[in-house]
């Protein structure tokens, strides 16, 4: 939970944001999801910033996931748990698709045919990806939440 990890991390947020700061970057966390952020950094630069984090969570017991340990520049997608960061946060373009289809595929289908993965309670998954959708963008999440509440009356089982 973000919350223990916050009681967890804390020594590391504070060695991390001074470093941060030290360097001109913004220093972000969620849970074990950490962003830096700066306009422009040479590769030494990043290179020299990533062994000193490293450095750093090692020095408080944890260790940097390398395979998880990417440069992002603002030329390509930018993605942090979950969501694209570029110039505002916002679900994927290809997860929002994707639930579209999958309210399109209930209207022919049937909530049952298109519960793949076996969840007990498929609609009710499926409006928490829609809030999920709604944090993030507001006019999206309604747009789906309207797509999918119009299709039901009392019977959340079978489209109308």
């Amino acid at each position: 939970s973000p919350a223990i990890a916050n009681c967890l991390l804390y020594k590391v947020d504070v060695r991390l944001q001074a470093l941060a700061a030290k360097m001109g970057l913004s220093y972000t966390r969620y849970a074990d999801d950490m962003a830096f952020s700066s306009d422009e950094l040479s590769k030494s630069q990043i290179l020299r910033f990533i062994d000193l984090v490293s450095k750093i969570i090692a020095s408080e017991g944890w260790a940097l996931n390398k395979g998880k340990t990417r440069v992002m520049p603002q030329s390509q997608q930018q993605r942090l748990a979950g969501l694209v960061i570029n110039s505002k946060t916002n679900v994927a373009r290809k997860e929002y698709d994707i639930l579209r289809s999958i309210i399109y595929r209930i209207q022919l289908n049937g909530v049952e045919a298109e519960n793949r993965e076996n969840h007990p309670n498929y609609l009710e998954h499926l409006y928490g990806r829609i809030a999920f959708v709604k944090m993030t963008n507001k006019a999206r999440g309604e747009k789906l939440e309207g797509l999918i509440e119009s299709m039901f009356g009392d019977d959340k089982k079978q489209p109308k």
